[in-house]
C-alpha cells in the first residue's frame, strides 16, 4: 500500500514537471531568443517575409523607437488579412511583441513598416524573431490577448523565423544622427567625420553626428516615431507629391513635437511651390519665392565658405583659397504680408538684404526654407559649402568641422585628439526615478528579523534554558522561536508593502508661445502592487473617453537607465510576452509582479498646463507682451511673466538670443567674427544667459508672482559663447559635468556646448568630450539662430504630486489611481521679431591694404 502511495506521488510529480516544461515551452515560443520553430509552419510558402531595413536610412539607436521595414510576398492567388509580430525583450526579460495588422497583395512584393523600441544592449549581431499569422476575424477561435488590439485571433502560422539584423544595418550606435533625403549631400557630410574611424568624437567637437544620406521618398516612415532618432530632416532632391497620405501625416507629427524639417529649394522645377498635399503645405514658410537666375555666386562666398586668409603672416591681403563657380540661381523668399508672427521668419539673407533662408514655427519644431541651391555639383567639387560656416547658422551647432578630405588636417590633428574621456550627461536618469526607500527599509527588517532570529533561537534561548536546567527542551525554544520571528517577518512585510498604485517621474515639458499645443516626455518607474497585469494608457481625458484612438499618436513604452549599471539587470524567472500595437503604441498591458515597472510616455496636445505667460503692468492698458526694448534701455528686452504652475520653479535661468552674428570677412581678423578660422568654438549668435535671483522666496519662483525681464536681463550677463566650466558654480553650458541639474538644463543646449580646443602641441584646455544616449531629442540648440527669450527650470516641492503627461492606469480591477512624485523641467521659448545676420561682399575692398584693389583668387 506504501508503495501505491509512493507510485502515484511520482505520478504526480512527474504530471507536474510534463506541464512545467511544456508551459515553459510555450513561453519560450514567446521569448525574442526562442529558436526557429519550423514545425509550427502550417502554411509552408504561401508568404516568404524578410527585413529589408532598421533604422531611418539603416541607421538605429539603441534606447529609441526605430522604423523596420518588413517586405512580404504573397505567393498565393487570394487576398487575405495578416498580422505581423516581431518579438524583442525588455529589460526584464519579459517579451514585447509589436504587432501590426495588413492586406496582402498577391503576386507582389509590398512593403510594410513595423515599429519597434530597441534595448541599450542591441546591436548588430541580434537575431530577431518574425512571425506572421493569418488574422482569424470569425471569432470562433481562443481569445488571444496578443491580438486583441488588432480585432483578431492569430490563426494559422504563415512565417516563422530568426533573421539577422547585421545585413539590414548600416550602423547603431547612440550618437546623434542627421537623415538627408536626396543623393546630394550638400555638405551636410563634414559632421559625419571623425578622426578615426573608433573615435567617440569629431575632432573639435563632442558627440558625433551620423549622416544618413541618399534618402528616397520610399524610405520615409509613415509614424512619426519613425523619424525620432534624427535631429533634423534635410530634403535636397526628391519630389514631394511623392509622399503618401500617411508619410505626409507622420511628417507633420514629427515637426510638431520638435523635429526640424530643411527644405533645399531645387534650382529648377519648384514643386515646394505647388505642393497639393494639405498637410505639408500648412507648414511651409508663408513666403513668395521670387526666382532670381545667372546671380553672381562670390557676393554670397560669407555664406558657404571661409576659405578667406590673409597672407604675409596676417598682415597681407585678403586671397580667397577657393575658387567658386560663376552664376546660380537664387530663390528670394519674401515674406508675405498677410503673415502671422511665426509663419515667415527670415533666417539668413545675402548680402544685398534678399531672404534666402526662412522658417515657419510649427508646434515645438519648424520647418526651414533654402533658397540656395546647395546641392549643385559646382560647388560640391570645391567641398562647398562648408557646414560650420552654413548649416551651423540654421541647425544650431558650433565648433569648427575638419575637412574630411583634407589629409594633412588629419594628420595634425589625429595624433593626441582622442585623450579624452567621455562623459554621459543622461546616463544616471535611472537614479533620478530610482525607488529605493521602500526596498531600503525590507532589507533592513530583513537583516534584523535575521539577526533576531538567530540569537534568540541560537545562544540567548540555549544560556536561558541551560540556567534553569531545562536544556533538554532546546528543540521546543528553536520551534517556538522559529515560528515568532516568521510570524514577525510576515507582519512586518505586509506592513511595509505598498497598498496602492504610485509613479516616481522625471519629465520635461516644451512649450512655444503662441503655439497652441505642448510636448512633453516622461520616465518614470510605476509601482503596482499586486500579481497579474497592468495597461497604462498616454492620453488626455478627451482622448481616454475616445479610446485613444485620435489624430496624433502618443507613445509609452518600457524603459531601462542609459546605464547598464543602474538596476534593470535582472530578469523575472516567469517572462511573459505583452503585446504592442506597433503603428499606434499609446498603450501597453505588461505583466506585473508587485514590483516596479520602468516606462516612457511622449504626448503632444493642448495646454497641459499653464505655464509662462506675459501679463499686463498693474495699471497698464497695454497687451501683455514679451519684446524688445527701445534703443539706449538698460536691458535689451521688456515684459513681465508670470507662471501658474502646480508648484513653484527652481533653478530659473533666462536666455536671451537677440540674433545671429554678423557675418564679416574683410577688415583685420580680429574684426572678423563668426569664422572657424579665427575661432573655433564660438558660438554664431549674440546670447547670454541669466539665473533668476530667488533668494528672497527661498530659491522658488512661485506661482502669480510677477517676474520682470527688464531687471533680469540686464548688463552683460555671461556670454555663453567664452564659457569654459561650471568651476565657478553658475550654470554654464559647458562640458564639464557638474550637478544633474545641472546636466538637466544644459540638455536643451548641447550642441551648443564648449568644443574642446588646441594649443600647438595638442595639448587641450576641455578634455571631456559630451555625449548622450536617451535624450538627443530634447535639444533646443536650434533656438539659438533666431532672436528668442527661453527660460528654463525645474518645478519641484510643494504641489509637485502631479504629472505633465496624462495617463491612466487599469489593473484587473478596474481604473486605478496613481500616486505621484517627481520633478519636471520646463522649458519655455518666446519668440523675438526676427533679425538675421547682416552678410558683407568679400569683394569690398580691404581699408587696412588698398581700397582699390581687388582680393586676389576671387571672380
Amino acid at each position: 500500500m506504501a508503495w501505491n502511495a509512493l507510485r502515484g506521488l511520482w505520478r504526480w510529480v512527474g504530471g507536474v514537471a510534463l506541464a512545467a516544461s511544456q508551459a515553459g515551452a510555450q513561453v519560450d515560443l514567446l521569448r525574442e531568443d526562442a529558436p526557429p520553430d519550423a514545425s509550427s509552419i502550417q502554411a509552408v510558402g504561401e508568404i516568404e517575409a524578410s527585413i529589408d531595413q532598421i533604422g531611418l536610412g539603416g541607421m538605429a539607436r539603441p534606447g529609441d523607437w526605430t522604423p523596420i521595414r518588413i517586405i512580404l510576398e504573397e505567393n498565393t492567388e487570394r487576398q487575405r488579412e495578416v498580422i505581423i509580430r516581431l518579438l524583442i525583450d525588455d529589460v526584464d526579460g519579459d517579451t514585447a511583441a509589436y504587432m501590426t495588422r495588413l492586406s496582402t497583395n498577391p503576386g507582389m512584393r509590398q512593403p510594410v513598416w513595423l515599429y519597434a523600441r530597441l534595448p541599450f544592449t542591441f546591436d548588430s549581431g541580434r537575431n530577431l524573431a518574425l512571425s506572421v499569422f493569418e488574422a482569424d476575424d470569425s471569432g470562433s477561435g481562443p481569445s488571444d490577448p496578443l491580438a486583441d488590439d488588432l480585432g483578431a485571433t492569430l490563426g494559422r502560422v504563415l512565417f516563422n523565423r530568426r533573421l539577422s539584423a547585421s545585413g539590414t544595418l548600416r550602423r547603431i550606435s547612440t550618437d546623434g544622427l542627421i537623415a538627408v533625403v536626396g543623393q546630394r549631400e550638400a555638405g551636410l557630410g563634414a559632421y559625419g567625420w571623425r578622426t578615426r574611424s573608433a573615435a567617440d568624437w569629431p575632432p573639435f567637437g563632442h558627440e558625433p553626428t551620423d549622416v544618413a544620406n541618399g534618402l528616397t521618398v520610399e524610405d520615409l516612415p509613415d509614424r512619426w516615431y519613425g523619424y525620432s532618432t534624427a535631429s533634423a530632416l534635410v530634403w535636397t532632391d526628391g519630389s514631394p507629391s511623392e509622399l503618401g497620405l500617411e508619410q505626409a501625416r507622420a511628417l507633420r507629427e514629427w515637426v510638431e513635437r520638435g523635429g526640424h524639417l530643411v527644405i533645399v529649394l531645387p534650382e529648377v522645377g519648384q514643386e515646394w511651390q505647388s505642393v497639393s498635399n494639405a498637410t505639408i503645405a500648412d507648414m511651409l514658410p508663408a513666403v513668395s519665392v521670387i526666382r532670381h537666375e545667372a546671380e553672381a555666386v562670390e557676393p554670397y562666398r560669407n555664406l558657404i565658405d571661409f576659405s578667406l586668409v590673409r597672407e604675409g603672416n596676417n598682415n597681407g591681403p585678403i586671397v580667397a583659397q577657393t575658387r567658386l563657380p560663376t552664376e546660380w540661381t537664387v530663390h528670394e523668399l519674401a515674406p508675405l504680408a498677410t503673415a502671422e508672427p511665426g509663419e515667415a521668419e527670415r533666417i539668413l539673407q545675402g548680402p544685398d538684404g534678399k531672404c534666402v533662408v526662412a522658417r515657419r514655427l510649427v508646434g515645438t519644431g519648424a520647418v526651414t526654407v533654402v533658397g540656395l541651391n546647395l546641392g549643385a555639383r559646382s560647388l560640391a567639387v570645391s567641398g562647398l559649402p562648408h557646414a560650420d560656416v552654413f548649416w551651423h547658422r540654421v541647425l544650431g551647432r558650433r565648433g569648427a568641422l575638419v575637412d574630411q578630405n583634407s589629409a594633412s588636417n588629419r594628420a595634425q590633428y589625429e595624433v593626441n585628439v582622442n585623450a579624452r574621456s567621455v562623459y554621459v550627461y543622461d546616463d544616471d536618469l535611472g537614479e533620478e526615478i530610482a525607488k529605493s526607500g521602500r526596498s531600503a527599509t525590507g532589507v533592513l527588517l530583513g537583516l534584523i528579523v535575521f539577526a533576531g532570529y538567530w540569537l534568540v533561537a541560537g545562544p540567548v534561548s540555549f544560556f536561558v534554558l541551560k540556567q534553569r536546567s531545562m536544556h533538554r527542551h532546546a528543540w521546543l525554544a528553536f520551534v517556538v522561536a522559529g515560528g515568532a520571528f516568521t510570524a514577525l517577518a510576515w507582519g512586518g512585510a505586509w506592513v511595509i508593502r505598498p497598498k496602492s498604485l504610485s509613479l516616481t517621474h522625471l519629465s520635461f515639458v516644451d512649450h512655444v508661445y503662441g503655439q497652441r499645443e505642448q510636448r512633453t516626455r516622461t520616465i518614470g518607474s510605476l509601482l503596482v502592487p499586486e500579481y497579474g497585469e497592468a495597461t497604462v494608457r498616454v492620453g488626455s481625458e478627451a482622448e481616454l473617453e475616445a479610446g485613444g484612438r485620435t489624430a496624433r499618436t502618443h507613445l509609452v513604452t518600457a524603459w531601462e537607465p542609459p546605464s547598464s549599471g543602474v538596476g534593470g539587470t535582472g530578469r523575472f524567472p516567469d517572462a511573459r510576452a505583452y503585446p504592442v500595437d506597433a503603428r499606434s503604441p499609446d498603450a501597453i498591458t505588461f505583466p506585473t509582479r508587485a514590483t516596479v515597472k520602468q516606462i516612457q510616455m511622449d504626448w503632444y496636445g493642448g495646454l497641459a498646463w499653464r505655464s509662462i505667460r506675459p501679463v499686463s503692468s498693474e495699471g497698464s492698458d497695454e497687451a501683455p507682451t514679451v519684446s524688445i526694448a527701445p534703443p539706449g534701455s538698460l536691458s535689451p528686452v521688456q515684459g513681465i511673466v508670470q507662471h501658474n504652475l502646480p508648484a513653484p520653479l527652481t533653478k530659473v535661468l533666462v536666455i536671451w538670443v537677440g540674433g545671429q552674428r554678423a557675418l564679416y570677412l574683410t577688415g583685420s581678423r580680429s574684426a572678423v567674427t563668426g569664422t572657424k578660422n579665427s575661432e573655433p568654438g564660438t558660438l554664431l549668435a549674440d546670447a547670454r544667459f541669466y539665473f533668476v535671483d530667488l533668494t528672497q522666496t527661498d530659491g522658488e519662483w512661485l506661482a502669480g508672482d510677477d517676474l520682470d525681464l527688464s531687471t533680469v536681463v540686464r548688463g552683460t550677463g555671461t556670454p555663453i559663447l567664452s564659457l569654459r566650466s561650471l568651476g565657478t558654480g553658475a550654470l554654464t553650458p559647458a562640458p564639464t559635468p557638474g550637478t544633474r541639474d545641472e546636466r538637466l538644463l544644459n540638455l536643451a543646449l548641447f550642441s551648443l556646448l564648449d568644443p574642446p580646443t588646441f594649443s600647438t602641441g595638442l595639448a587641450s584646455n576641455n578634455p571631456i568630450a559630451a555625449h548622450r544616449k536617451a535624450t538627443h531629442d530634447l535639444d533646443l540648440s536650434r533656438w539659438f539662430t533666431q532672436p528668442c527669450v527661453m527660460i528654463l527650470g525645474i518645478m519641484e516641492g510643494e504641489g509637485a504630486d502631479t504629472c505633465p503627461t496624462p495617463f491612466a492606469v487599469s489593473t484587473g480591477g478596474g481604473p486605478r489611481t496613481v500616486r505621484i512624485e517627481g520633478r519636471t523641467v520646463l522649458r519655455w521659448i518666446y519668440p523675438l521679431p526676427d533679425n538675421p545676420p547682416e552678410v558683407n561682399n568679400p569683394n569690398t575692398p580691404d581699408p587696412e591694404t588698398d581700397p582699390d584693389a581687388p582680393i586676389p583668387g576671387v571672380g
